[in-house]
């Protein structure tokens, strides 16, 4: 969402999220501090009970499970509805062009989500088949080419590269752990979301850790501290990670 109102701002599109109405307004705000740079849009909020925005737009449309997108045109017209997850990037194109019908959106949304599922059970079935081999397998060359082959299919997704590498640094059982390849697929997810993400920079720290760079783990471990800002149980346990790698950087 935040890449599509920094593409698209000056061509008219705003971006505006709200929120469920099952949580308190200042839980909301401090998962948005905690966000920053990557929930750069409009974030709503309204108090559970009327639910004025949640009744008109999610049970207008029957709908039930978030995250939930609605595409209104310049005219005010709700012109079409889908998951924001399977890439309705082509849709928003051909509304900001102003050549469309809801028709064609539809079939534009439909064949969008189609190759998204495909992209995301290719990487989801790649992840597998590597975890597998790295539970039950001692043969480093097999797996590492298990790994570059998912590395292949998840670049430029950030969250799954920081989850693919947190998996192979964190993952209990795994009788190989290719230390070196998390490194570059968690440099490449901190790289991706501009090192301003909090999650991706607390595994980046990790990894950094685990292949004997201390000195740049501490560093990057301070700034997703920093980053954890007003979230105190999230800052203290970044904190916790922070001391345990100073203190191993003080041992002879």
């Amino acid at each position: 969402m935040t890449e599509l109102q920094k593409q698209y701002k000056d061509k008219g599109l705003v971006v505006v999220s709200i929120s469920s109405a099952d949580r308190n307004l200042e839980t909301v705000t401090k998962f948005v501090e905690m966000m920053g740079s990557k929930m750069n849009y409009t974030v709503g909020y309204e108090e559970k009970g009327e639910a004025p925005t949640d009744k008109a737009y999610m049970d207008g449309f029957k709908k039930k499970g978030i995250p939930q997108c609605f595409l209104v045109d310049k005219k005010g017209k709700i012109v079409w509805e889908g998951n924001p997850l399977l890439d309705p990037d082509e849709v928003i194109a051909t509304v900001v062009a102003g050549d469309y019908d809801i028709k064609k959106l539809g079939e534009i949304g439909d064949r969008a989500a189609k190759r998204k599922m495909e992209q995301i059970e290719a990487q989801e079935a790649a992840m597998v088949n590597y975890f597998e081999a790295v539970t039950g397998s001692t043969d480093a060359k097999a797996t590492r080419e298990l790994g570059e082959k998912t590395m292949k299919l998840i670049e430029g997704d950030a969250d799954r590269l920081n989850e693919f590498a947190w998996r192979i640094l964190a993952d209990e059982g795994l009788t190989g752990r290719d230390r070196e390849l998390a490194l570059r697929a968690s440099k490449a997810a901190n790289d991706l979301t501009d090192g301003k993400d909090v999650a991706t920079l607390d595994t980046y720290a990790r990894a950094l850790f685990d292949n004997g760079k201390i000195k740049d783990a501490i560093e990057t471990q301070k700034k997703a501290v920093e980053l954890a800002g007003a979230n105190e149980d999230v800052r203290k346990e970044l904190a916790e990670t922070l001391k345990k790698y100073q203190d191993a950087e003080k041992k002879p």
